[in-house]
């Protein structure tokens, strides 16, 4: 069980979630962090870019907590939440 967190703005509940990515083809993934800057490749040749993804080992999942009086987002990424977690932090990349 998470521990409950409350904002540092109001003192109102933050609940914990996940900001959901809109991948190529229209399949929703989990944010995620990487270290370093992105580096751009080509896609099949032609004009459109992409990032390139980082080292599975490399990547933390991103976990989100957001207030619910005033709505802030407070975000983390950390080694609990994307390698064995609780079951409501666990990554899905």
């Amino acid at each position: 069980m998470t521990p409950q967190r409350h904002c540092p703005d109001c003192s109102g509940a933050m609940m914990l979630g996940y900001i959901a990515d809109k991948a190529d083809s229209n399949i929703n993934t989990q944010s995620y962090w990487a270290p370093g800057i992105p580096k751009r490749i080509r896609l099949f040749g032609f004009g459109a870019q992409a990032i390139k993804a980082p080292k599975r080992s490399e990547a933390l999942a991103v976990t989100v907590y957001r207030c619910q009086s005033c709505g802030r987002l407070q975000m983390y990424a950390n080694d609990k939440a994307t390698r064995g977690g609780s079951a409501s932090d666990k990554s899905v990349l």
